[in-house]
């Protein structure tokens, strides 16, 4: 079971998003490894990621209201991610109970990349792990629009 952890609310988000998180290390190379060869790389950097993650802390930092909700393990990764978000001043709501993802991306000097993954299957959100209350801020309204 899914442990929650309690959000602190912060009234009228502008964005909310609902989403992944991962903890990318970043791995600059000079060329992409031939199969079974070996290539030294020129440094590895540890960055909180995710494509839900990343946009919401990107519109907090352009002065929006921010909400992430979103699933995170229960392991070292997971302290990372949650200071990232409080560092930025992103609200969240987090669901805990398993190991985090990660990633490792390896980028040539062309720029293509290459993504290696790893997601726990508990990490899946599902609707029944969401409240209505953490996306919207009021109740429904009663007037309906045509």
């Amino acid at each position: 079971m899914a442990k929650i952890k309690k959000m602190t609310k912060i009234p009228g988000a502008d964005v909310v998003g609902v989403g992944l998180n991962a903890m990318d290390t970043l791995i600059p190379l000079p060329r992409y490894p031939a199969c079974g060869s070996k290539v030294e790389f020129r440094s590895s950097n540890v960055l909180p990621g995710g494509q839900v993650a990343s946009a919401v802390v990107a519109c907090q930092q352009w002065g929006l209201r921010t909400r992430y909700i979103g699933m995170v393990g229960d392991d070292s990764v997971a302290i990372l991610h949650r200071a990232a978000f409080d560092e930025a001043g992103v609200e969240t709501k987090i669901i805990t109970g398993c190991a985090s993802q990660q990633a490792f991306i390896l980028v040539d000097d062309s720029g293509e990349r290459t993504v290696l993954w790893k997601r726990d299957d508990r990490l899946t959100l599902r609707p029944e792990d969401l409240e209505r209350e953490w996306i919207v801020d009021r109740p429904p309204s009663p007037h309906r629009w045509a």
